[in-house]
Formats: structure tokens, sequence, C-alpha cells
């Protein structure tokens, strides 16, 4: 039993139409138009993770940079430029690179992945590296306790503190 309209067609026809209603058969008039998408704000965009980071990094540090070196350019990637700025920084005696350096020497394994110098040789750099930053950190002891003697020789109307004798208790 259909139902009718009040001009005498079933329910289910449109006017003029032959098109039938039902499963995976919508409406015409609730269709999607052409060119109209069904979800405007779109996909939602995939959060970074570690390794997306990691490869933006290798991406970067892999491309080539055009470097002067004594008169004549050549391209040398990025991290080989990053490596030498901070053993020239390091050798200059800027400590956090003194300390990252020593730090990536530290973990590298003694006679591993090397090239084909011998053990030996790898263990006299070492000792060379951490003479030279033995010396370098006690420049700067010195420098640092040199300026301290300086700030207590500029000050000499005041007491010293703390006091060398004891306070006298009040209470006897």
């Amino acid at each position: 039993m259909s139902k009718k309209n009040g001009d005498g067609q079933d329910g289910n026809e449109k006017s003029g139409d032959d098109y039938e209603i039902g499963y995976r058969k919508p409406p015409k008039h609730t269709r999607w138009k052409k060119g109209q998408s069904g979800n405007k704000s779109g996909r939602p965009k995939k959060k970074l993770g570690i390794s997306d980071i990691e490869r933006a990094f290798d991406e970067a540090l892999g491309d080539l940079l055009a470097v002067n070196d004594n008169g004549t350019v050549r391209k040398i990637k990025k991290l080989k430029a990053l490596a030498i700025q901070t053993v020239n920084k390091a050798v200059k005696g800027h400590h956090q690179s003194a300390n990252l350096l020593m730090a990536h020497y530290a973990r590298r394994p003694v006679g591993g992945a090397e090239e084909s110098g011998s053990s030996s040789t790898t263990e006299e750099f070492r000792a060379e590296l951490e003479a030279q930053f033995r010396e370098m950190a006690a420049k700067s002891q010195s420098a640092a306790a040199a300026s301290g003697e300086a700030e207590k020789e500029g000050d000499g109307d005041s007491d010293p503190w703390p006091p060398d004798d004891p306070s006298p208790d009040t209470k006897q």
C-alpha cells in the first residue's frame, strides 16, 4: 500500500522520474553536487613522530654546502661542516664543544669500525686530545682563580666573610 500525495502520485516517485529510492539509492536532491566535497576540513594532518624528525635531520645534514677553503670553493656535506666547526671551537677552548667531542670519542669503540690505522694510533690520538683538554681546563681554572683573587684584593676595607673567629655566644 503506497501513500498518495495530494496530486494523486505515489510518495516514492519524483515528478516525472522513474527513480526508485532505496538501499544505496539516495534521493537525487541529497546527493553531492559536482565539485562538492563531503569532508570540507579534509583529512587531519599526520602528527610528527621521532622518525620523521630524524629523517628531516638526515636530509638537512646530507645537503651540500659551499665552503671557501684557502681561496677555493668546494662543496661538502653540512654534517662534515658541523664536525669541522665543532673541532675548531674545541681546539680554541670552547668547553661545550670540547665536552661534546670528548663524549663522542668516549663512546667510540677502540679499534672498531675505523680506518686502516692501528688501535695504538687511535689510543695515542685519544691520549693527546685528553692532554690538550686537561691543559685547557687548567688554564680556565687558573683564570677563574685569578679573577677571584682580584675580587678579594679589591675589597680590602670590608670584614672577611665568613669570619675567622666564631661569634661570641650571648648566653653565658
